[in-house]
């Protein structure tokens, strides 16, 4: 038995079972019925074909979307920012942000201050 005949049965019994919970005795049957061959067959239930004009998939054109498309394990990316291990970069970067800051908060305050005047 394969694993899609017993998702199948189950879903087929779901839907019995919906249906008879949710219509009266006379038509549950019938259109329980219905709803499990139009989900499980092959044409999809709608309309009176014989399954001669099942679903073609088509090929997608994303060159209407500007995306480029790559092959397989060849896509690009931008290069990865080089983070410098010299010490003397790293100090004089955080002094000058450390500098800003205070000069950002120091601004703040005379800014509030002249503001309760």
């Amino acid at each position: 038995m394969k694993i899609k005949d017993i998702f199948k049965g189950a879903a087929t019994a779901a839907i019995a079972f919906g249906a008879s919970k949710l219509l009266p005795e006379s038509i549950a049957k019938p259109v329980g019925t219905a709803l499990s061959k139009a989900l499980f067959s092959p044409s999809g239930g709608g309309g009176s074909g014989s399954g001669s004009e099942a679903f073609v998939p088509r090929r997608v054109n994303l060159t209407q979307f500007g995306m480029g498309t790559y092959a397989a394990g060849s896509a690009r990316s931008d290069p990865i920012k080089q983070i410098t291990t010299n010490p003397e970069t790293i100090l004089s970067e955080w002094d000058y942000r450390l500098t800003q800051y205070a000069r950002r908060a120091y601004i703040q305050k005379r800014i509030a201050a002249s503001a309760k005047v």
